[in-house]
């Protein structure tokens, strides 16, 4: 797939991406309802809105079909498929291709960390935020997977039963078997939650850990 993006093949890319979409997709997603008005936040490459997946609430990350961005949506996908079961993580409820866009549909939650941590409006001590944070950013390490741009607006809260939620795969990227480490270039995260390994160019568990303390020390 690289040798086909480095030769600008956009034909045969688009191709094998409307396969993996409809490979990743759900037997029966559904009619998906984007609300295009109720803007969520904006992710590393679309935006997020909330919408409706029956008669659930949902999170739609929503993308324009680009076959520069069709590796990292794969990516994004395959990462949220090995995830997602856990408690911790923000749960994948498919994809679909709709008038020129992609949509990954995701659990809708009601707030993100920067938000809970100016409001309190969820019944949560910052020490439970914490043990959660820990806990998702612990079965990523486990599956070997590198977030690449943790901080507070990608920690994400539920009132119901009251989960801290780790969310937006977008940078993030998964160690190779046999490999401790992954090359980056610095684009990876965000400015001022940078770990000094992102800006080294080597990625590991430990520039989760760098950005996890940045974050909860404030």
């Amino acid at each position: 797939m690289d040798g086909l993006q480095k030769t600008n093949q956009t034909g045969a890319l688009k191709i094998l991406f409307e396969g993996a979409i409809t490979q990743t997709t759900l037997v029966d997603i559904g009619v998906v309802c984007v609300d295009e008005y109720h803007l969520l936040g904006k992710g590393a490459y679309g935006s997020v809105f909330k919408g409706k997946l029956g008669d659930r609430n949902v999170a739609i990350k929503q993308f324009k079909l680009d076959p520069s961005r069709i590796i990292d949506a794969m990516q994004e996908i395959s990462i949220l498929k090995t995830c997602d079961m856990h408690e911790n993580i923000v749960k994948y409820y498919g994809c679909k291709h709709q008038n020129e866009h992609l949509l990954i549909i995701l659990e809708f939650c009601d707030l993100n960390l920067t938000n809970w941590v100016k409001n309190k409006s969820i019944e949560i001590t910052p020490l439970e935020v914490l043990h959660q944070t820990t806990k998702g950013l612990s079965w990523l390490h486990h599956q070997k997977i590198v977030h690449r741009d943790l901080k507070p607006e990608n920690i994400l809260l539920t009132r119901k039963l009251v989960r801290v939620k780790l969310s937006d795969f977008g940078l993030s990227r998964q160690v190779a078997d046999g490999h401790s480490h992954i090359l980056t270039k610095n684009d990876a995260g965000t400015e001022g939650w940078l770990a000094p390994e992102i800006l080294n160019q080597q990625l590991d568990e430990s520039s989760n850990k760098f950005m996890f303390v940045s974050k909860t020390s404030c």
